[in-house]
């Protein structure tokens, strides 16, 4: 008798491990993949995982921590060498950092002038004050710096989802936040 009363406790530790470590798997799985509740899993399993989740209070979805992704944000200049009558001497040099929206920065100083923007979208004086001024010291026989700064918005992840037929890169949205056209003076050391 006492031998089967063991062997009962025995099997009854061994279900409750399982439940245990069942509900422990249910869990994690609840929190990875409801963090990010717009994915293929979260779409899938989300009526399996969302009444748990809600009843714990932790079923937040990634905007929560960050509403809106960051904005794609494109810095271009060009140099024009330009005689007294307006006709090109040099040819111009035109720069965009990045290349394109999506271009992922590697070179540390073009990754440094990128950071700059971030500046010149704070106080675009800055852009009149020093990188104009930069610029012409750094080319010489430069005429004039046009820089301009352009943020591209990306839409809300609710208005990607509700608007499932539209391409993602046709809801970005362009926004020219200054264009500025500075003349150099001429020859500099």
């Amino acid at each position: 008798m006492l031998t089967n009363h063991r062997h009962r406790a025995q099997a009854l530790k061994i279900v409750l491990q399982v439940v245990i470590s069942l509900l422990i798997v249910y869990h994690l799985l609840a929190i990875a993949i409801l963090s990010n509740s717009g994915s293929f899993l979260g779409r899938k399993y989300s009526r399996y995982l969302t009444p748990y989740a809600n009843q714990l209070g932790f079923h937040n979805m990634w905007n929560f921590y960050s509403p809106d992704p960051a904005n794609a944000m494109v810095f271009e200049y060009s140099v024009s060498f330009l005689n007294s009558e307006g006709d090109e001497v040099k040819e111009s040099i035109h720069r965009k950092i990045p290349g394109s929206e999506t271009e992922m920065v590697l070179n540390s100083a073009e990754r440094r002038l990128l950071y700059v923007t971030r500046y010149f979208l704070i106080n675009p004086n800055l852009v009149k004050e020093f990188f104009g001024p930069w610029v012409c010291r750094k080319h010489a026989g430069a005429s004039r710096v046009i820089a301009s700064l352009t943020i591209y918005t990306q839409p809300s992840l609710d208005k990607a989802m509700l608007e499932s037929e539209e391409t993602l890169s046709s809801m970005i949205v362009p926004r020219d936040v200054f264009r500025e056209e500075l003349p150099c003076a001429g020859e500099v050391p």
